[in-house]
């Protein structure tokens, strides 16, 4: 997740819409000295997953994929104080810093932590409908799916959030035909032919899917 340069589009809406404090700083710093992948949120869609989660009045949020939490800190600061958020991660070391980190920042009373298969993790977890989003944000070749299980634990009006939908422009590439691009492109047949979700696509960062289950 390297910051967005300076003189472009997406440094200017960072600048003005998504600064960074040194809480989330210090988790992207964390993530350099851990040496873990440089795949977390660019700020500019971690804001607008935390603003739609606002207008939503989202007390009870799911999120697929912990990394260093990243993501995690955006959407817990916009719970309510009763609210709360389940992450999964499948890594122990990666879950565990995410709640050193997490905590540091003052959440970590508002963040449950998983650690397993999201596939696994998913069936268990209910009732259906009790969720007020779900956020995905792990393995792209188990995304179909993973969708189909947000579909089924959102309630009415929730909301279901996938980010990397464009995938660098992948998705609309005739000639790629790896394994987590043909996920993605499932996965984003499935949400705009479900008459379920109210879907569409925004293309911030590197594409964030927007759904809201009827």
């Amino acid at each position: 997740m390297s910051e967005a340069a300076p003189d472009s589009t997406e440094g200017f809406i960072a600048r003005l819409f998504a600064p960074e404090d040194s809480d989330l700083r210090r988790i992207r710093e964390a993530m350099e000295a851990e040496g873990l992948p440089d795949i977390a949120l660019p700020a500019t869609t971690a804001r607008t997953v935390q603003l739609l989660l606002r207008l939503i009045g989202a007390r009870k949020v799911l999120e697929v994929g912990t990394l260093a939490g990243y993501s995690a800190l955006w959407i817990a600061r916009a719970l309510p104080t009763e609210g709360c958020l389940t992450t999964i991660d499948r890594d122990p070391a990666r879950s565990e810093l995410a709640g050193r980190l997490l905590s540091r920042a003052g959440v970590g009373d508002r963040v449950d932590l998983r650690v397993g298969d999201a596939r696994d993790l998913l069936e268990e977890l209910g009732p259906d409908g009790g969720w007020d989003a779900v956020f995905l944000d792990a393995d792209k070749e188990g995304l179909p799916e993973y969708l189909t299980e947000a579909r089924r634990l959102l309630r009415s009006g929730g909301l279901l959030l996938v980010d990397n939908a464009l995938w660098k422009g992948k998705v609309i590439d005739p000639e790629a035909s790896d394994e987590a691009t043909v996920a993605i492109r499932e996965a984003l047949v499935i949400a705009a032919g479900d008459p379920a979700l109210d879907a569409t696509l925004l293309p911030v960062g590197d594409g964030l899917l927007v759904a809201r289950r009827s």
